[in-house]
């Protein structure tokens, strides 16, 4: 049995440690610091990008070789000099990757450790984050600045490509415009493709110039080829684009929803590019059909369609019918529209005529302009 004594003494040490407890906080808020500091407010880091637009653009089309020169303004209660600086490149798409047993990020290439970038660009082609990087070693504080950065295949370049004849014969020529959506500022470029190809031209007159998956079209009246974007080097002649080659009638060649379509002959082939395709188009889609030459580029939305959107792959304008005929994902033959709402102004199944021309808005709506029975007029259709 425990002594009386030892109770005490139990108790005694918990009161002890209770008073001990309660006399803390009461010592503490009797400290006084008496040390001697100084103070330094101290201001963000900043990056001013004012008049920067003209790089941006020339970051977004810089050719392997050239010497990119960039100078920052960077404003710091400090002092400028007391900051480091570097300037970092790595992939647009930033993924993990595995490196033996671990998931890591791959560290970014340096490029520059000043505050003015001169380097000249020796990356492999393709597109980047670039970031520059301002930051105080004695606080850690730091601040960056990113670019878009496109580094382009050599022989590439950015532009609106056009056939041009030359005595019958046909040259890809090459022009660029800063007031368009087309990066690399003002620029034209005369007989492009016979420039990189030993003076080569394409035999025959000019037909049409079209782009699919990560490469061209070019078609003249006697041959197509398939070129590469790097360099415009051959890639198939027509007959090669073919398990069985058609009866050679290019008409039209549009990329869009993962899928290159070809109208020729007035029948379309397809060639969906994330499926297995031997980069060869396939037999003519089935029906009874002979397609106006136009390919749309937008035919299905995501959000904001219209009650009733058909949601096809395609659709065609069949001159047999005078009217609309949708194709539907990796179908073997052209499928047709409902209906048409009594009283509609405007009959997707049958226009009446064969269009003039047709045009595509962003909006997906395809304007027709036709002429019918001698007077000229606009019919709209949405396909979303």
């Amino acid at each position: 049995m425990e002594s009386l004594k030892t109770k005490k003494m139990k108790s005694f040490k918990i009161y002890h440690c209770l008073l001990l407890l309660m006399l803390l906080p009461w010592i503490s808020s009797c400290y006084v610091d008496q040390g001697n500091y100084e103070y330094t407010s101290i201001s963000d880091i900043e990056i001013d990008t004012t008049g920067m637009s003209e790089i941006r653009v020339k970051l977004q089309n810089a050719e392997i070789g050239t010497t990119l020169n960039v100078l920052p303004k960077v404003n710091y209660t400090k002092g400028t000099s007391s900051l480091e600086y570097y300037w970092v490149i790595y992939p647009y798409n930033y993924q993990a990757v595995q490196e033996g047993n671990a998931i890591i990020y791959p560290e970014a290439d340096t490029v520059g450790k000043n505050i003015e970038l001169n380097w000249v660009v020796d990356a492999n082609p393709g597109t980047y984050n670039m970031q520059f990087v301002a930051q105080d070693p004695e606080t850690g504080q730091r601040t960056f600045q990113w670019f878009y950065l496109n580094i382009p295949s050599k022989g590439t370049r950015s532009g609106l490509y056009i056939l041009s004849e030359f005595d019958g014969n046909t040259d890809i020529e090459l022009y660029g415009s800063a007031r368009a959506l087309i990066i690399g500022g003002d620029h034209l470029t005369y007989k492009y493709y016979s420039s990189l190809n030993g003076g080569e031209l394409m035999q025959g007159k000019p037909k049409f110039i079209s782009f699919g998956q990560s490469y061209y079209y070019a078609f003249t009246e006697q041959e197509g080829k398939r070129l590469n974007q790097d360099g415009l080097q051959l890639m198939d002649n027509f007959n090669d684009m073919f398990y069985a080659a058609p009866t050679y009638n290019p008409q039209a060649v549009m990329y869009t929803n993962s899928c290159e379509f070809f109208l020729n002959n007035g029948k379309m082939h397809v060639m969906y590019t994330n499926k297995a395709n031997d980069r060869k188009f396939s037999a003519q889609i089935a029906g009874d059909y002979n397609a106006y030459p136009f390919l749309a580029k937008m035919t299905r939305t995501s959000w904001g369609a219209v009650e009733g959107a058909i949601n096809s792959d395609q659709v065609l304008f069949d001159k047999n019918s005078n009217g609309y005929k949708p194709y539907f994902p990796q179908s073997t033959e052209l499928s047709q529209f409902k209906p048409t709402s009594p009283g509609a102004f405007v009959d997707a199944n049958n226009l009446g005529n064969e269009p003039v021309k047709i045009l595509e808005s962003n909006g997906g709506q395809l304007y027709n302009l036709m002429r019918i029975n001698g007077k000229d007029s606009l019919h709209v259709i949405r396909i979303y």
